[in-house]
C-alpha cells in the first residue's frame, strides 16, 4: 500500500476539498434548505409517519452524490483525487457495477427499519416549530457518531468470530480493494445489523427528523469515506487507511474512528 500522506500545496488541498467533501456537502445542503422551506407544507400534505419516511429516504440517498464522486475519481475523470488513492489496484467495471446494484437493494431493505422509525418517532419530532438550532443538530449528530462507533465495533467485531464470519461477513470481504459503493455491500443480515442502530440513533437520542436527515447523510456519506480507498490530508483522521488495512488484514480495525480500537488493542499498529 502506497504512503498516504505527503505535502501538497495549499492550492491543492482547497481544490481538492471543494470536490469532496465540497460537491456532495453542497448539494445536500441545498436540498435540506430546501426541505426546510416546504417543510410545513409537506408534513400538512403527508402526515407525521409518511414525512419520517420520506425525509429519512432523501438523507439516505444524497450519499450518492458522494458514491458518485468517488466513482469519477475511480475511472479517471478526477485526476486530482487519483495521487491520493491508497491502492494500486482499481476494480473492475462489472464488479462496480454489482457493488452498485447490491448497495441499492441492501437501501430498499433498510425501509422496512426507516418505517418502524416512523411509528416510534413523537409527533413533535416533525413539527416545523421543533425544529432545532445549529448547536443542537450538532451536539445530537456527535453524539450519534460516538453512539454508532460503539454498536458498529461491537457488531463488527463480533461478525469476526469464525462461526459468523464463514456465514456472514464473509460477503463483504470479497472486495480486497474496498472503493465508496462497497460500503453497503454484505450480506442481508448483517446490513440490518449494521443499519438498524444508524437508523434508530435519532429516536434514542431524541432528535427531530430534520436534523435526523442530516445524521443519515453524514453517517452514510461516512461509510463511503470508510471504504473510498482515498486518503486526504485535508479530512479529519485517516479512516481510509484504517479501514483499508482491515480488508488486507482482516483481524483487527473494527471500528470506524480508531479509538475504541485503540482502546482494546485492535488497531493494527
Amino acid at each position: 500500500m502506497p504512503p498516504a500522506r505527503r505535502s501538497y500545496d495549499l492550492g491543492t488541498h482547497l481544490v481538492g476539498a471543494g470536490i469532496i467533501p465540497g460537491i456532495p456537502v453542497c448539494i445536500a445542503a441545498a436540498v435540506f434548505i430546501f426541505m426546510y422551506s416546504v417543510w410545513e407544507g409537506l408534513l400538512e400534505f403527508a402526515g407525521h409517519e409518511r414525512m419520517c419516511v420520506l425525509v429519512s429516504i432523501i438523507g439516505f440517498s444524497m450519499v450518492y452524490l458522494t458514491i458518485g464522486v468517488y466513482a469519477l475519481a475511480d475511472f479517471g475523470y478526477l485526476q486530482r483525487l487519483r495521487e491520493f488513492k491508497l491502492q494500486k489496484r482499481d476494480i473492475s467495471i462489472s464488479e462496480y457495477r454489482h457493488a452498485f446494484i447490491h448497495s441499492l437493494v441492501a437501501f430498499a431493505s433498510s425501509i422496512p427499519q426507516i418505517v418502524l422509525l416512523s411509528f416510534l418517532q413523537d409527533h413533535d419530532k416533525t413539527t416545523f416549530e421543533n425544529i432545532p438550532g445549529i448547536p443542537t443538530t450538532l451536539f445530537q449528530i456527535g453524539l450519534c457518531a460516538v453512539l454508532q462507533e460503539f454498536t458498529f465495533y461491537t457488531s463488527h467485531r463480533t461478525l469476526h468470530i469464525p462461526y459468523l464470519y464463514t456465514r456472514i461477513h464473509k460477503v463483504h470481504h470479497e472486495y480486497k480493494t474496498p472503493v465508496a459503493v462497497v460500503g453497503t455491500y454484505a450480506h442481508p443480515l448483517e446490513h440490518q445489523i449494521v443499519s438498524a442502530p444508524v437508523i434508530l440513533l435519532p429516536y434514542l437520542v431524541g432528535m427531530h427528523m430534520y436534523s435526523a436527515m442530516w445524521w443519515f447523510f453524514i453517517a452514510g456519506s461516512g461509510v463511503s469515506n470508510h471504504h473510498s480507498g482515498y486518503e486526504f490530508p485535508w479530512m479529519m483522521g485517516n479512516w481510509a487507511e484504517q479501514h483499508d488495512l482491515h480488508h488486507l488484514k482482516f483481524n483487527g480495525n473494527y471500528g470506524i474512528y480508531g479509538w475504541l480500537d485503540r482502546l482494546c488493542g485492535t488497531a493494527f499498529k
